[in-house]
């Protein structure tokens, strides 16, 4: 609990609210749900938000990248994760 309470003041105070950081982690998800989309940008991303592009990018760069990183990062993830789970190996 104390663990979580302290990840969770230090977060607040990189993105200097609560609602900043509750809009990312909701920005994030948005990413999470359309990662296999290839054409997903920035833009289109904040289109969905209903958020500006240069707030997206602020958000982002609070958290400590930017969203083309985001995005790759996450891309990889899940194909490392995919990779390695027993349910696609039928298809390899």
């Amino acid at each position: 609990f104390i663990l979580v309470s302290l990840t969770e003041r230090s977060a607040i105070q990189a993105f200097g609210s609560t609602g900043k950081l509750i809009h990312y982690q909701a920005i994030c998800q948005s990413i999470e749900d359309q990662l296999g989309d290839p054409a997903l940008t920035v833009g289109k991303i904040a289109e969905q938000q209903n958020a500006s592009l240069r707030y997206i990018q602020k958000l982002f760069e609070a958290a400590g990248q930017n969203f083309r990183q985001y995005l790759r990062q996450r891309r990889l993830e899940r194909c490392r994760s995919e990779l390695q789970s027993p349910l696609y190996r039928h298809l390899s």
